[in-house]
């Protein structure tokens, strides 16, 4: 069992160093490893120059965005499976690999996944993996993480990436592999840790837009009213909270873990 791991940078020198080297902190003969820079401007290339020796294959030049990019990684894959371990986002421990190529059914899985953590606003969280195909049925999700998911390679040189999704190519992907009968493998483990605090609500309404397109594709008129409801209803929350934290704070406290796939974790995760 081969895996191919890719990231995918552009302008990262902040963080690409802290993926690299979690990513070769892995059993090196269960991998190949592909970095697709985009061209960047800052120290990210000189970053990744020094660990030239560790990495298979090192693309950087201009692209039109990062499923363009992953796309590029897809057709010069050659593991089993590839995952996405972009620059900023690592493995939670050295023996992932090891632990996933053991549970996992390759003759007969398309997509295996697994459980993720987080770092959301001072905590650590592990997070279950609920498939979307699964009860209680998600809606809008895949219920799993493209950074905990290793997709078979001959099925993801078969479904691309759709670059027409800026923002939900992944989904898109999973849901066509779903609709043509693909098949899905959990794993009950954690694979992959990732910072929750920069993600911006910016582009919000834009990635609800794409989700609510793949899921309804004879629905855009039912859609955009939905996505719209939704960006009101996301305003109204984000103006109510503060004032809600002020004068009911224990109440917003318990309420962090009401999502019960959230695990708050007391240790802090070295990646």
């Amino acid at each position: 069992m081969i895996f191919t791991i890719v990231t995918v940078c552009y302008n990262a020198e902040k963080c690409v160093r802290n993926t690299i080297e979690n990513v070769l902190s892995q059993q090196r003969d269960l991998f190949e490893y592909i970095i697709i820079d985009g061209a960047s401007k800052d120290k990210t290339m000189d970053i990744i120059d020094e660990y030239r020796n560790h990495i298979d294959i090192i693309v950087s030049e201009s692209d039109t965005g990062v499923y363009d990019a992953m796309n590029k990684a897809i057709d010069m894959a050659n593991g089993d499976y590839i995952n996405f371990m972009n620059a900023g986002d690592g493995f939670v421990g050295q023996e992932v690999l090891k632990g996933v190529s053991s549970l996992i059914n390759a003759d007969k899985s398309d997509v295996v996944f697994g459980h993720e953590m987080l770092w959301l606003d001072g905590f650590y969280y592990q997070v279950e993996a609920q498939p979307f195909y699964a009860p209680p049925y998600l809606k809008h999700s895949m219920g799993f993480n493209h950074q905990c998911c290793f997709v078979k390679t001959q099925t993801a040189k078969r479904y691309l990436f759709d670059l027409k999704y800026k923002l939900a190519a992944d989904y898109n992907m999973i849901m066509t592999i779903y609709r043509n009968k693909g098949t899905f493998q959990k794993v009950d483990m954690p694979i992959a840790c990732f910072d929750m605090n920069g993600i911006s609500g910016i582009h919000k309404f834009r990635h609800d837009s794409e989700v609510f397109a793949i899921e309804r594709p004879n629905k855009p008129i039912a859609n955009y009213i939905e996505v719209r409801k939704r960006a009101v209803i996301r305003e109204i929350k984000r103006l109510v909270k503060p004032i809600a934290v002020a004068l009911f704070p224990h109440i917003m406290e318990k309420k962090r873990g009401i999502d019960s796939r959230y695990k708050q974790l007391k240790n802090k995760i070295d990646l």
